[in-house]
């Protein structure tokens, strides 16, 4: 017994990185993830979309793309899912349709010279498997800035292998399969040449991770902030980093359909007003508004940053995770851009002292945003995304619709208030921030005795990865039961 409890003490204390075998295995679980689910209603609606700017290109309608993805929505083209109303059309910035398009293009061309009418499954899998690459690939960008920012190879191998298992990155991005992961793919890069010191490149990189997602802004400022304290030199940098998103508002202001797309999603989603959606009433007489949470939290880590004249690495990662802890709490966020918050959570495992701590906070954070995802957007993010992968389609399988032993746990188990699932993630959200912000005091008062204190456990950070596999599980078991 004695020496069974040695061996997985030996197994769990780990002196070296990841074995091979440890990669390999998160890279079966990203292909698996990837395979195996989709959200079909949105992507083949944006895949679809891609291959129309493919036909927009080569038959010379590129700058009017808007125009024709609106006269198509209102034709009825995407009505298989979608009503004959502008919820149809090109909701993304040019840059996303046009990385799918060309992605797609040599299935496309191959389609287009041969008049094969290819099947969307081919197109399917053709993206799903640029997005599972894509993901292996940000966990050698991750191992890279490792690297870089620690002699120690072992932190950079271990803080990769938790970014190619991100739970809620395999939950909210593969499983999903929405076009977020191309804005973390140039944030890590942008991350990783800051880290070299090539400041032209990570600006570029920065610029065009802002130009396929703008949400992605907010980390972003606050590691402009933290780095360069002159008044023009920061204004410079945040013009480079915005730059891509108003050469594409200008290049398709020209486009009537841009602007009418823009209106409608904008009346539609209200994406300004989720802002505001948590905060305290600001009346004065005839002057009734609302003081958002979030933007008076963002307005304080930027000053913080801007204040702060030393700049450590751990502060990097540590406040914009902050700013996106408070997009988690105080705005009605969509399952996808929880993306946002994995690239800073997973680099601060670099420096954080607490692991263990840390990667049992990872854990209930992922199962939270699972519970909330599925009970939030009821019979979309939930286990019928099954229904929509490459492989269940090939294999005949699908989701009992009866759900029996999902009703077997409903009532085996007395019903749970709702408010209890958003509690405990802002909870669990807090304490994250709180971990971060004390590993950044310890670390400045300790500095190199901090390090020493830092300890890899292999089961914390493989527990972290059972949300998003009993999520996987529980799908596939219900297609047999």
């Amino acid at each position: 017994m004695q020496k069974i409890k040695k061996y997985f003490n030996d197994f769990n204390q780990v002196t070296a990185g990841p074995y091979r075998a440890e990669y390999i295995l998160g890279a079966l679980i990203v292909i698996a993830a990837a395979f195996m689910f989709c959200f079909t209603k949105d992507f083949k609606l944006t895949v679809t979309q891609s291959l129309d700017f493919n036909d927009c290109l080569f038959h010379g309608k590129l700058f009017r793309y808007y125009s024709e993805i609106n006269e198509l929505a209102l034709s009825g083209h995407y009505s298989n899912a979608w009503p004959k109303t502008l919820l149809a059309g090109a909701n993304y910035s040019i840059i996303n349709y046009a990385t799918v398009g060309l992605i797609c293009l040599p299935v496309y061309i191959f389609d287009r010279l041969f008049d094969l009418s290819v099947s969307f499954l081919v197109y399917e899998a053709v993206v799903k498997a640029a997005f599972a690459a894509i993901m292996i690939y940000m966990s050698k960008i991750v191992f890279d800035i490792g690297k870089i920012l620690k002699s120690d190879e072992k932190d950079a191998g271990w803080t990769a292998l938790c970014f190619l298992t991100s739970p809620v990155f395999l939950f909210a991005s593969i499983i999903i399969s929405h076009l977020d992961i191309f804005s973390i793919l140039f944030l890590l890069l942008g991350i990783k040449y800051m880290a070299k010191g090539n400041h032209w490149l990570e600006l570029l990189f920065f610029m065009l991770a802002a130009s396929y997602k703008p949400f992605v802004l907010l980390g972003i400022i606050p590691i402009l902030l933290l780095r360069e304290k002159r008044i023009l030199y920061l204004l410079r940098d945040a013009a480079g980093v915005m730059f891509g998103i108003l050469l594409q508002s200008v290049v398709y202001g020209f486009d009537p359909g841009y602007q009418e797309t823009q209106k409608f999603m904008s009346e539609t989603y209200g994406f300004i007003g989720r802002f505001f959606g948590v905060g305290f009433a600001f009346k004065r007489n005839c002057y009734d508004s609302t003081v958002s949470y979030f933007i008076v939290a963002f307005v304080l880590i930027c000053t913080a940053a801007y204040m702060i004249r030393k700049v450590r690495w751990e502060l990097v990662f540590a406040l914009p995770f902050m700013v996106m802890g408070a997009f988690v709490m105080f705005v009605q966020w969509h399952p996808n851009w929880m993306v946002l918050v994995v690239p800073f959570g997973t680099l601060m495992l670099l420096y954080t002292c607490n692991i263990r701590i840390t990667c049992i906070f990872e854990c209930l954070f992922s199962l939270l945003i699972i519970v909330v995802t599925a009970l939030g957007w009821l019979h979309n993010y939930d286990v019928r995304m099954l229904n929509g992968g490459v492989i269940p389609k090939l294999l005949g399988l699908e989701i009992n619709k009866n759900y029996m032993i999902h009703k077997v746990l409903l009532r085996k188990f007395p019903d749970i208030p709702i408010d209890i699932y958003s509690s405990l993630l802002c909870g669990v959200v807090l304490g994250m921030i709180g971990v971060f912000a004390y590993d950044c005091m310890k670390r400045k008062n300790m500095c190199g005795a901090a390090e020493k204190m830092r300890k890899w456990e292999r089961y914390a950070v493989w527990c972290r990865v059972l949300p998003a596999i009993g999520f996987m599980a529980y799908s596939l078991l219900i297609c047999f039961l």
